[in-house]
């Protein structure tokens, strides 16, 4: 069926005479927009009765299909899971999500009537030290705002159980920003070495941030210098980019703990 579409989009485009049986018109459809009721609508332009009969019978198709896809789950999607209920480390907490379902609505995928709430419930583990901020997306970061070298951030990190931030999410990413304005701080080292320049970085925890899409560095950054071998969060024009810089500058510096 797949594949008869794609040809009857095609020919269709082409306006080809002949083809299924198809008059000659100028009706032109691309194939990337095909869709059932496309397939109705271009029977009726042209009056073709053989290209309504299979348009309306994909469409009762897609109408059947999405009924029973309700029918074997009539609810909204969870919402997220709050924040575990403990914070510090070794201490046991909870956390919920809950989501509305219709059960019995009129319709399959009307959602409607009476709405039931459901609740779920999981045990959880505190990771997030006192002084640690638990943020937006659940992260636990403290920015300290002592300037040191990026190697005595990374040791000060490790001590408290954490490590330094790696944005290897967009969440990760947008709690920073948040929290680096609040510091006032304008450079802060992150998480990222390498062992000469122009080399693969490598990361405390978590993956590269290239390799998940992100890609924050400033115009001409990494500049690549012979001694830049650490990585930098610094703002410019108001927003947060990241630099190569030599890892015996000082700066303040950003910890997370990661579950």
């Amino acid at each position: 069926m797949k594949s008869f579409i794609t040809r009857l989009g095609l020919c269709l485009v082409l306006a080809t005479v002949g083809c299924y049986g198809l008059p000659t018109t100028e009706v032109e459809v691309a194939e990337k927009n095909l869709t059932a009721q496309s397939l109705v609508d271009l029977g009726n332009a042209i009056n073709n009765t053989m290209l309504k009969l299979i348009g309306h019978a994909l469409v009762n198709m897609d109408r059947d299909l999405r009924s029973e896809l309700c029918n074997v789950n009539p609810c909204a999607p969870w919402t997220v899971w709050t924040n575990c209920s403990a914070s510090s480390p070794k201490t046991f907490g909870f956390q919920t999500r809950n989501r509305a379902c219709w059960y019995d609505g009129t319709g399959a995928c009307d959602k409607n009537g009476n709405a039931t709430k459901e609740n779920e419930s999981r045990v959880c583990e505190g990771h997030c030290s006192t002084d640690y901020t638990i943020t937006t997306h659940n992260l636990c970061l403290k920015i300290n705002p002592t300037v040191v070298t990026q190697p005595e951030a990374k040791k000060q990190c490790l001590a408290e159980g954490g490590h330094l931030m790696n944005m290897d999410t967009q969440e990760r990413r947008n709690d920073f920003v948040t929290m680096a304005k609040e510091s006032g701080r304008d450079s802060i080292w992150i998480d990222g070495t390498r062992d000469v320049a122009s080399g693969p970085w490598s990361f405390q925890s978590g993956t590269d941030p290239e390799d998940n899409g992100l890609d924050f560095w400033k115009g001409n950054e990494p500049s690549n210098g012979s001694s830049e071998l650490c990585k930098v969060s610094e703002i410019n024009s108001g927003t947060r980019y990241w630099w190569d810089r030599d890892c015996s500058s000082k700066y303040a510096f950003v910890c997370e703990i990661r579950t």
